[in-house]
Parts: structure tokens; sequence; C-alpha cells
């Protein structure tokens, strides 16, 4: 106890406060999942909560579930001795890195009524369906990677509103043009579409360090999940890697299956298993019915920085597109494909994607319909600037 308790309290003492992603979430609830992707930012969230919600830290204990320490013990001996000397305030790292997560958990749960207990998992992780059914006890929140505003922050210091859609239909967005400089404004948007979506891209060899994150996430992560194996795993890489320079990819699963010599069941696991994982994002028509495994229409990257790391110079138009898609889903609008545009939000909105010359003829006769331009400043009427959009408010989004 006495070693988590130093490795705790070294690793809160150089935990800054500089910058801040800012999330909303129940602190009343006696067990919080906080779920994400690797790199979003989660461990230095936790931290940074700590370090403003307890000033003391006597009944507060931050342990990282891969620490040796769990070698040895488990973590219900951990709480027991942490419970019994004060502890009420317990915050676990990583706990997909330890082998039975869901029971301990329910058994804390169970023994300790007056323990909050918050936790970070792997988004691969599906806390609802371990061995141990965990959904009555915890509450799960999703943490994405960084909007345009929260990049402008961290690496310009420049602390701007967030925008709504209505804002954006409206053009309300002078206030940022003057504060972020007009001649700046699409410069550092097509720095973040390239390395500005992980709070990491302030460290250097950015893209490298993506490309080995995703590494971990299909050889390390997702061996995590009791269907998978090793081989399921390089099966899953294969289908990645033939996709990779082909997003938007529109999903010829027989094909697919032809080329890689995978079952088409496996195909359809293996998108979806990145799409948890936050590699990929599946893009429904909007006239599909329910469906455990529906077929994508479009296939995407989860984020623009995953399509520079593994395609190098990848097409403007699919990174418009992709960028788009992860905005509007990371702010919880529903997002389908559709026949007519590129994209339908809750069933309402009709958006075409393109470059500052993309005309209104697509979408010409439809009813709340607008053309989203890349390279333009300001809109006007139904065009609507693509940067706009990075401007949203990075909410946790509360699931299960």
């Amino acid at each position: 106890m006495e070693k988590l308790q130093r490795t705790f309290l070294n690793i809160l003492k150089n935990t800054s406060l500089n910058f801040q992603r800012r999330f909303n979430i129940d602190w009343n609830n006696r067990m919080t999942a906080i779920i994400g992707a690797r790199g979003v930012g989660k461990t230095t969230w936790i931290l940074q909560q700590i370090k403003l919600k307890h000033p003391d830290l006597q009944q507060v204990l931050f342990a990282s579930l891969d620490d040796l320490i769990f070698s040895n013990r488990t973590l219900v001996d951990v709480v027991d001795e942490f419970y019994a000397f004060g502890g009420r305030f317990l915050y676990l790292d990583e706990v997909h890195k330890y082998p039975n997560w869901s029971q301990e958990l329910k058994n804390i749960y169970d023994s300790y009524p007056d323990l909050r207990v918050v936790f970070t998992s792997s988004s691969i992780l599906n806390i609802y369906k371990g061995e141990y059914d965990l959904s009555r006890r915890v509450v799960q929140y999703q943490m994405d990677g960084m909007t345009f505003q929260e990049y402008l922050d961290l690496k310009y210091q420049l602390r701007l509103p967030p925008l709504s859609l209505d804002d954006i239909f409206n053009h309300q967005y002078e206030e940022h043009l003057n504060l972020i400089g007009e001649e700046n404004l699409l410069p550092r948007f097509h720095e973040y579409l390239s390395e500005g979506y992980y709070p990491f891209t302030v460290e250097p060899n950015f893209h490298f360090r993506l490309k080995k994150a995703l590494e971990q996430v299909i050889d390390i992560d997702l061996l995590k999940l009791e269907s998978m194996t090793l081989a399921k795993g390089q099966k899953i890489k294969k289908v990645l890697g033939i996709i990779a320079d082909m997003v938007p990819y529109k999903p010829n699963i027989a094909e697919l299956s032809k080329k890689t010599g995978i079952h088409r069941d496996e195909i359809a696991l293996a998108f979806h298993l990145l799409e948890r994982a936050r590699i990929l994002n599946l893009l429904i028509s909007d006239t599909k019915g329910f469906n455990l495994l529906p077929k994508p229409e479009k296939i995407y990257f989860e984020n623009t920085n995953l399509a520079y790391a593994l395609s190098g110079t990848p097409e403007i138009g699919n990174v418009r597109e992709t960028f788009f898609l992860n905005a509007v889903k990371n702010a919880g609008f529903l997002a389908n494909d559709s026949k007519k545009s590129d994209f339908i939000l809750n069933k309402k909105w009709t958006f075409e994607i393109g470059g500052r010359n993309k005309t209104n003829q697509q979408i010409k006769g439809i009813e709340e319909a607008f053309v989203v331009k890349d390279g333009i400043i300001r809109g006007s009427q139904n065009t609507l600037p693509l940067w706009a959009f990075g401007f949203f408010e990075n909410t946790f989004l509360k699931e299960g």
C-alpha cells in the first residue's frame, strides 16, 4: 500500500493543470467508468480531477492496475486495506489490464457502500457484458479525442467558446475569427486535421507514436476480449491494412473475403470491433432496420489523424468527410448515410461536404440541406464553413 501511495503522490505532483479538458459528470455515482481510445487523455484527466477535488489526499488513492503489485495481490485485498485506513475515494487506471476486473469491481461495490470508485478503461471493453454484470452498478462515460477548439487551447492557449449547431447555421462565429485571426484560422485547422485530435500532439514524433498506439490496440487490447485470439487479431489487422488506403470504403464483404481468405462473418465482426476500438467509424444507411451487426454503407477512420498516420497523404475529400463525421458523432448527433448527399443528421438535416468550389447542385430541392465547405472563412445562407464544426462542446457521452 505504501508503494502505491508513493507512486500516486509522485505522479500527482507532476500532473499539470495548465490545459484541462472540461467534462461534466455526476460525481455522486458510487462507481463511474471513463472509457476511451488509447491516447485521448483519460489518465491525465483523472489525475487533474483528483488535484481539483481533493486538497486533502488522506482518503484518496490512485492506482494503475498494470502495476506489478497486482501480480502478487488482488485488487480486493488492496481495497480492503485502503478502506480500513480511512480511504473513501478510489481511482483506478487501465482496469482492462487486470484479469478479474469485473468480479472484483462488483465485490468492491457490494462490500463498501460509502466508497466512491472511478476507473478508466479501453473503449474496446464493454463493461456491461463482462462475466459479472455491472450494468446496475456502473455509470459509463465515453471520452473522445480533442475538438479543434481544445487543440487551439492546448497548442496556442486560445480559449474560445463552443458553438452549437444553431450558432453555425446562423453564422455566429465572428468572435472566433477575431481571436484566432483570419489569416491563422485555416492553417491551424489543417494542422488539427493532421495531428490535433490526441493531447500528445505536443510531444515529438506524433504520427509514429499514434501508429504504435494503434498497434497496441490491435495486438493487446483486442486480445482482452474473451472471443478474441491472436489469429483473429492478425485477421483484423489484415482487413484494416486493405481498407486503409480506400477510406471512405464502400464495403463489398464478399470481395474482401475473397482477397483476405477471411470468412464474411469474421469481416463483419472485424468492422464492428474496430469501431468499438475507436479506429473506424461505420456509416449506416438511414433506411436500414435494426440489426446487431448492420452492414455499413461507408467506412471511415474514426478521426483524421489516423488517416494521416496510416496513409501519409490521404485524399483531402476523404479527410473533410472524416472530420465532419467525427465531429458530429462525438457531439451526440445521429449520423447516417444518404443516397442524395454525404450525411443526414438526426434524420432531419442534410449535409454535402466539399472544398471552396463545391456547388449547391447536389442538394438542390432538399429541405434543410447545407453545403459544408473547407477552405472558406465565413459562410452564408446554407453554405457553412467546415472549421466551425470543430467547436462543438466536447462533453462526455453517457453510455449504457
